[in-house]
């Protein structure tokens, strides 16, 4: 206990016991006794009972702290007349249960927040009441402190809606009213806070939309609105907050819509984390332009398309997290180069092919990619199947196969068949031998496929040339199958067919584009002999799994001279046009 002594000393302008094992009660004469007291730390004890009323006749108090103690009752309504308080600090006096227990069974402080009447004449005030059982509502009257820096009221049992008046205190830059009841909206005058350092509204029951004039708090550091309902889409103005630094998290809301490529202006954020939402469409490549970015969750949403490439340019990335989404092609391989990662979450998505060995993935206790069936690899720990290659050739000789006699009419080669005794799915394309120029076409496209290996053009697996049932020539080619088709199917669907399932976004046309695009450099630049397709249309580019583009049916390709042949002459697989009516390029006699 504080000695009886020590109030016999009036002149006495400073009392500081903070971090000892000091127990008791402040007496109720106190504001009587040291009437020319400055500061009164009493933080970090073991005090008890209330506040006396009294101390509000120090008039000269600036400095008021008496946190993490078992004070009990309300706070007294006219501490707010001091009108030389610089520091408020009377957080986290409570003891005992909450969220729903009964208030009256713990200690700490109970009751409405005190009237702010007076002017505070000092020139900043921060004000900590967080952790104690503090309800009702946020008093409009908050706007008399005018020289208020920090509001702490985490913690409480606060209800309502947050008041507009927060927006008429110009020194503010810190909120903190985490895990409380309040309601309602963010308020738009928020936008008026131009030092606003932090916010933090975590844990509430906010239900609308993120106000955009946000975006006017240029100097916002952290911003942190988790655990609310709030709903639509972010607005493009809070990523122009460059001065984000700390953290933006705004996971376990109701969200929707994309996120916006502004999100890569965020170059000095340390922390973004998104996961529990609504977000869909495609993650934006420019995720890769947030240099500093140390944690990226992003979990729990309706995310599709590929994992960004330019993830692997986020050089300091420590905790990744994509799980829960619709997310589809590989794992990128080149996260194996980044040293700083210590967690990898991948797991219950759409993707496909090896895991990466090396790295981050020599940990499998740091990497979660479970829940995505088309995955393969050789970490034992993981549990996944081996990798195969299906479908190759081997030696250049043909496998056996059967033929299943089903028509699919998104493909322009007449039959789907089974390979293997793995039953890997081919697409057959049977030549009608009726025709004369399909002997020259079966020998063009085999002559032009033959040693042409890319990723972006349908891969032949195996041919056929043989006899059937009548004795009749039969030649086929087997290639490997694509299960979305072709591009004109897309593009080109009959009005009654058309829904949202069989629609390409901006940026799946864009890539689309530059698949073919690779391929045609390929073919005509970097093959092992230049060749002109001739025959270009979106019925023949393919679709596979992913929607990755594969340029097909080199049934009309003109392979030009060989520079390693001694013939000059150009080698055409058929005479005159090339080209199907409506495509023939230009320049093709």
């Amino acid at each position: 206990m504080l000695p009886v002594s020590l109030y016999n000393l009036s002149s006495l302008e400073v009392v500081s016991l903070r971090k000892n094992q000091l127990h008791g009660s402040l007496p109720q004469g106190i504001g009587l006794a040291l009437p020319n007291l400055h500061g009164l730390e009493i933080g970090e004890n073991y005090f008890s009972g209330s506040i006396p009323n009294s101390i509000s006749n120090i008039s000269t108090l600036q400095i008021f702290s008496i946190s993490v103690n078992s004070f009990i009752g309300p706070v007294p309504n006219n501490l707010g007349d001091l009108q030389n308080l610089q520091k408020i600090v009377i957080g986290t006096n409570q003891c005992g249960a909450r969220d729903g227990a009964d208030l009256d069974s713990a200690n700490g402080f109970k009751g409405p927040i005190p009237n702010f009447r007076a002017n505070i004449s000092t020139q900043f005030l921060m004000l900590y009441l967080e952790e104690n059982q503090i309800s009702g509502i946020i008093p409009t009257d908050i706007e008399n402190l005018i020289p208020l820096s920090t509001l702490g009221m985490e913690g409480n049992f606060l209800e309502g809606n947050i008041p507009s008046s927060k927006g008429k205190l110009p020194k503010l830059q810190n909120i903190f009213l985490g895990g409380n009841r309040l309601s309602g909206q963010i308020p738009a005058s928020i936008g008026n806070l131009s030092l606003l350092y932090g916010l933090h509204i975590e844990g509430n029951n906010l239900n609308s939309n993120i106000p955009s004039n946000i975006g006017n708090c240029q100097q916002l550091q952290d911003l942190t609105l988790n655990n609310n309902n709030l709903q639509g889409p972010i607005p493009k103005q809070l990523f122009y907050i460059f001065s984000l630094s700390v953290s933006l998290d705004l996971s376990y809301n109701a969200l929707d819509g994309s996120l916006p490529i502004e999100i890569g202006n965020l170059k000095s954020l340390s922390t973004i984390s998104v996961h529990e939402n609504r977000f869909s469409r495609e993650i934006p490549s420019s995720i890769g332009d947030c240099n500093s970015l140390e944690n990226l969750y992003m979990g729990g949403n309706f995310f599709e398309g590929t994992i960004p490439q330019t993830l692997v340019l986020l050089k300091g990335l420590r905790d990744l997290d994509h799980s829960l989404n619709n997310l589809s092609r590989k794992i990128l391989k080149d996260l194996e180069k980044n040293s700083a990662l210590q967690s990898l979450d991948f797991s219950f998505n759409n993707l496909e092919g090896e895991v990466p060995t090396k790295g981050i993935f020599r940990n499998a206790n740091a990497i979660l990619v479970n829940g995505n069936d088309k995955l393969c690899g050789e970490i034992a720990e993981l549990k996944l199947p081996a990798c195969t290659n299906h479908g190759s050739m081997k030696g250049g000789k043909s496998k056996t196969f059967g033929i299943v006699l089903v028509i699919i009419g998104v493909f322009r080669f007449v039959y789907k068949g089974i390979i293997g005794q793995d039953e890997t799915f081919v697409a057959v394309k049977v030549l009608n031998l009726q025709n004369t120029r399909a002997y020259k076409s079966f020998i063009a496209e085999c002559k032009a496929l033959r040693n042409t290996r890319h990723q972006n053009l349908v891969k032949i697996l195996t041919s056929c040339s043989s006899l059937d049932s009548k004795g009749k020539d039969f030649k086929a080619l087997v290639y490997e199958f694509m299960p979305n088709g072709s591009l004109d199917d897309w593009l080109h669907l009959p009005m009654v067919a058309h829904n949202h399932s069989r629609s390409l976004s901006l940026v799946q046309r864009l890539n689309i584009a530059l698949d073919v695009a690779s391929a045609l450099d390929y073919l005509h630049y970097h093959c092992y002999a230049p060749i002109v397709h001739c025959d270009l249309k979106p019925s023949n580019v393919l679709l596979d799994n992913d929607k990755i583009a594969h340029v097909g049916d080199f049934g009309l390709a003109r392979l030009l001279s060989n520079p390693d042949d001694d013939s000059s002459q150009t080698q055409t697989s058929t005479t005159g046009i090339k080209g199907s009516i409506g495509y023939a390029a230009p320049g093709n006699k």
